[in-house]
């Protein structure tokens, strides 16, 4: 082969080689980068324990969160290439965002997420990378069905009463876990949202219990799962065995109600 040749061959293959290098490094640099600070700020102001101040969220909020939400829909994003955890994040941060913007967008007087069949879920709101999707799809077709993650359901926050309380700050790749796992506790030890009742034996639990017992390892594993969240670590760092072996599980009825904070008392 001649020398001139040799080296053409070797000269593409080094830029072949740099292209991918360059692919690579902006593949990571997208997932790295990708920003969660304007709404991470807008949960700081606006989350007041397990309700929404959307009154403050629309007077001194809402364009920060539509800056936000606009970063989402850029068709160069490809999360499914991201590490699992940003990946994750990305998608619930998206969910939360969507349903803030829907509730500004649908607020008046006794408008709740249950209105018109539960229309606010099935309307294509979500903007992602160049596309509309519904949050029924983003919450079932791209979480659910990619992840394959239960403690999702205490993540995402549908704006309603019941609905697990809507985090103060972003989902965040480094904390995920722990923050999955806390929320989860949380969740199970709200009263106001699940009881156990030991004298009798018996499981009050969310419907989401019942909703989506599939993701929890099907009906008769809901009491094993939820046992296996609240147990204390032994020392080797593995769950304890199940305390609420043989409990029954009852459902409480699930409040639409919106999640709005109560207005400020007039001075």
């Amino acid at each position: 082969m001649p020398r001139i040749l040799r080296l053409a061959l070797l000269l593409s293959g080094a830029i072949l080689i740099g292209l991918i290098l360059t692919s690579l490094l902006s593949w990571n640099a997208s997932a790295a980068e990708f920003s969660h600070e304007r709404l991470d700020r807008i949960l700081q102001a606006t989350v007041r324990g397990d309700r929404v101040d959307y009154d403050l969220l629309r007077a001194k909020h809402a364009a920060e969160l539509g800056t936000y939400l606009r970063s989402y829909d850029d068709p160069a994003l490809q999360p499914q290439s991201w590490p699992r955890a940003e990946a994750l994040c990305f998608w619930i941060n998206l969910y939360n965002a969507t349903m803030l913007q829907a509730v500004l967008d649908r607020r008046g007087e006794g408008w709740n997420p249950s209105r018109d069949e539960f229309a606010v879920f099935k309307s294509p709101l979500v903007r992602v990378a160049g596309r509309g999707i519904s949050l029924d799809d983003l919450e079932h077709q791209v979480i659910r069905k990619l992840f394959a993650e239960p403690r999702v359901h205490v993540a995402l926050c549908c704006a309603a009463r019941s609905c697990p309380p809507l985090k103060n700050s972003a989902w965040k790749p480094a904390s995920l876990e722990a923050d999955l796992a806390a929320a989860m506790r949380a969740f199970l030890t709200d009263s106001g949202r699940n009881r156990i009742d030991h004298r009798k034996k018996t499981l009050h639990l969310s419907e989401l219990f019942e909703w989506y017992a599939a993701d929890f390892g099907g009906p008769a594993a809901v009491p094993s799962y939820v046992a296996a969240q609240l147990a204390e670590p032994d020392p080797e760092g593995k769950a304890g065995p199940s305390a609420l072996s043989g409990y029954q599980v009852e459902f409480l009825e699930y409040s639409w109600e919106l999640n709005a904070a109560p207005a400020d008392p007039k001075p």
